[in-house]
């Protein structure tokens, strides 16, 4: 092999070795973006799956939609506030005024050893539940296509954090269900139970 074969075959085995090693550079480098955006992936999904659920559980007919206004804070499963922080937008989509609407929170991960725990929230005078009260000049209904922002009461969010935290007797919930459980119209009718039933409650409101 003369000299100039030698250089050649020398410069040939040069750039071989440059490209066998730009390609092991690059192999190299997308192999730790694909590891390195894997547990980004996955923690992604574990947040997702970690996050607290909030259902609405309501049917199509009844002249409400309910939507989960605080998002941010329910869906943290870390935030121990999460019911006095609760918030639900109620929209009348009928067309009579609401003057009582009534819902309660299933919380069907808290073991209290019986029943289903709820919590109750309601937008209206408690009296007006009862079909025969009769409306008065400071209640203020729902009008049709407008919104009000209601959360649960104080009472029921203090006894739950107090069994939860300082009891320790009941866990937290990772799922609410919200229910209807009473609308009434200021003018004798309403709907009652989660289906929206015409038949008002057998007891009546003594007063």
């Amino acid at each position: 092999m003369n000299a100039h074969s030698l250089r050649t075959h020398s410069r040939y085995q040069h750039i071989v070795t440059a490209i066998t090693m730009l390609c092991s550079a690059i192999v190299l480098v997308l192999g730790f973006a694909a590891s390195g955006a894997r547990p980004q992936q996955d923690d992604a999904t574990a947040s997702a799956r970690d996050e607290r659920k909030f259902k609405v559980d309501i049917p199509e007919h009844l002249p409400i939609k309910v939507k989960l206004k605080s998002e941010k804070s329910f869906k943290d499963a870390e935030n121990k506030k999460w019911l006095r922080e609760l918030e639900i937008e109620v929209r009348n989509t009928g067309s009579k005024p609401i003057y009582y609407v009534a819902f309660y929170l299933g919380l069907p991960d808290v073991n209290i050893g019986g029943p289903l725990l709820t919590i109750d929230m309601h937008y209206g005078r408690g009296a007006l539940f009862f079909p025969e009260t009769p409306v008065e000049p400071g209640d203020v209904p729902i009008m049709p296509g407008e919104s009000v922002t209601i959360r649960p009461g104080a009472q029921g969010t203090k006894a739950f954090e107090y069994h939860r935290d300082e009891l320790k007797d009941q866990t937290d919930s990772k799922r609410v269900e919200c229910v209807v459980s009473a609308i009434t119209f200021g003018d004798g009718t309403g709907l009652w139970g989660r289906n929206g039933t015409l038949d008002p409650p057998l007891f009546t409101h003594t007063r």
